[in-house]
């Protein structure tokens, strides 16, 4: 369980490297508790289109042991991952606080960056094939976008920063071109380059454009996928 702080605590304005260590051997040296694992995939609708969204939950057991903060309510961490990769980037940290401190931790995976089609989760192949074709979002089960939807071109217009990178726009008239363009999902859209990035490596997706079922993210960041 969680203690409460102590009247008048205020935390260290700076630790010690020494102490940095010492604090994660005393919380690496901690009996793990007992966490079961397992996974939701929910669809949700909104602006015209259907999302399947997946979370990773790990619980303390027994549930009675979930620690508590000092408004008695159990606590509970949600964990989401960076601009690239998926909800398997946050598993250490997601175990570390449900073990050791008997947390209830929910990891999300970004929309589309979740492997749907095999229950490892684990995207096959490379992000650019051999064929020409590019690893794209799966934004809803059985739902894909294949190649004849979008072209492959490369852009070096920014080459001292992101290297040469790969561009993925989709095709006009394209299934997925008509659907990005229904007047629900038009209001979603703000002003942003024609064709979003992603960096030239073998760790990211190729980029996606701001419309269509290929580009449900907000369209102000740049997409890419988990390697």
């Amino acid at each position: 369980m969680l203690t409460e702080p102590s009247a008048g605590f205020e935390p260290p304005a700076a630790w010690s490297r020494e102490e940095v260590l010492a604090a994660s051997d005393a919380v690496l040296a901690m009996v793990p508790g007992a966490v079961t694992e397992s996974e939701d995939i929910f669809r949700l609708s909104a602006l015209g289109l259907d999302w399947d969204i997946g979370v990773r939950v790990y619980e303390p057991q027994p549930r009675a042991t979930i620690a508590a903060g000092a408004d008695r309510k159990k606590v509970g961490i949600l964990l989401l991952h960076g601009g690239a990769g998926d909800y398997k980037s946050m598993d250490r940290f997601a175990l570390l606080f449900a073990e050791r401190f008997a947390c209830k931790v929910v990891t999300m995976t970004f929309p589309g960056r979740l492997y749907l089609d095999d229950e490892s989760r684990d995207w096959p192949g490379d992000t650019i094939r051999s064929d020409g074709s590019v690893r794209t979002p799966i934004w809803r089960r059985g739902e894909h976008v294949t190649p004849d939807q979008y072209d492959l071109v490369e852009d070096a217009s920014k080459r001292m920063k992101y290297g040469v990178r790969r561009l993925a726009p989709d095709r006009a008239s394209t299934t997925a071109w008509r659907h990005g363009r229904s007047p629900s999902s038009a209001a979603y859209r703000k002003p942003a380059p024609a064709i979003f990035r992603s960096m030239n490596s073998p760790s990211t997706c190729t980029a996606i454009p701001p419309a269509g079922p290929i580009s449900r993210c907000c369209p102000s960041a740049s997409q890419t996928l988990p390697a």
